[in-house]
Order: structure tokens, then C-alpha cells, then sequence
């Protein structure tokens, strides 16, 4: 049994599914499909005679030496299962892939604010489209430190939860957009 390959492709862009196994020999006819409904491409491997359906004609191209199919220009209706097997008697299966193509994601817009309310505190805001993070650090340095140094390593630190914000912002808006 084949796994699935689940495969998250923007609408617009383009997509090469491989079959990593490609047996050519032992292989009559072999069809991509989609939904387990269209075929795609209809490869006869011993005419060497391919047959594009007329609705994926302009967006598809077929490689006759990897098997491989490479979709361009994807639409959200494109999403689903792809399916690579042998037609016939044996029915075998190469490759799958399932494939959602949601919008694609803006980028998060994010602004740290400073706001030095006095010597010892400090709040930073981080915001990326409606998530907000809001977040007061209490800032006495020891004796010794400099309040400036202080300050490099509170942004420093603070520099890196904005990143891991922009990454968490940016899967989360995958995942309610796929499903």
C-alpha cells in the first residue's frame, strides 16, 4: 500500500508529483487521476502515446522518462487526491498525493512597540493582522549592568518571540485556510 503525500500548494502556483518507483517494463498503460474520477494522463508505454484530458490540456505537462506530473497554475478546485497507477487488470498504485490549495497566505505585519514607562519597566506589543501579544517585563538590572546592556538583551529576547510569532501566525493561517 502507497502512503499519501500531502502536499500544501498556493493557489497559482505549480506542483511536479513524482513517482518514486517507476517500473516502466511492467507498466502498460499508467494514469494519473484526480479524485479516483478524471484521468489526467493516460501514458501507453509501449505505443509511447500520451492523452491529456481536454480540461487539464493547457495546465499539465507529463515527463515520459520520471512519470512525473507537474500541474501549473492551480485553482482551489484542484484540490484533492492525485493518483498515479497502472490501468488494467493489476490496478497498482505509484504514487498519491493529496493536495489542498488554499489562498495564498499574506505575510504577518508586525510592530514591536517600546513603551519605557519608567526605569524599571517596560511593554512590548507584537502584531500581525488580528493576533495581538502584549507583553510587560519588570526591569531592575543587578548591580553591575548596565541599564543599556539590559535593554539589548529585553530586545534581543524580545526579537526572537516576534519571529517565533511571525511562524506561528503564518502556520495558523495555513491551517484555517486548508481546512
Amino acid at each position: 500500500m502507497i502512503a499519501v503525500n500531502d502536499v500544501f500548494v498556493p493557489v497559482g502556483d505549480s506542483v511536479t508529483l513524482d513517482i518514486h518507483r517507476h517500473d516502466r517494463l511492467s507498466v502498460d498503460i499508467l494514469a494519473w487521476t484526480f479524485n479516483r474520477t478524471i484521468n489526467i494522463v493516460r501514458y501507453n508505454n509501449n505505443s509511447r502515446k500520451v492523452k491529456l484530458h481536454d480540461q487539464y490540456r493547457e495546465r499539465v505537462e507529463f515527463n515520459t522518462e520520471t512519470l512525473s506530473l507537474t500541474l501549473r497554475n492551480l485553482h482551489k478546485n484542484d484540490s484533492g487526491l492525485y493518483v498515479a497507477g497502472e490501468l488494467g487488470e493489476s490496478g497498482l498504485h505509484f504514487a498519491k498525493y493529496r493536495i489542498p490549495v488554499p489562498d495564498p497566505v499574506e505575510a504577518p505585519v508586525l510592530t514591536a512597540l517600546f513603551n519605557w514607562s519608567s526605569s524599571d519597566s517596560c511593554n512590548v506589543t507584537c502584531k500581525g493582522h488580528d493576533l495581538s501579544l502584549t507583553t510587560r517585563y519588570h526591569v531592575a538590572p543587578p548591580a553591575g549592568v548596565s541599564l543599556c546592556l539590559l535593554k539589548t538583551v529585553l530586545f534581543s529576547v524580545t526579537l526572537v518571540l516576534m519571529i517565533s510569532a511571525v511562524i506561528t501566525v503564518h502556520i495558523r493561517e495555513r491551517l484555517i485556510k486548508s481546512s
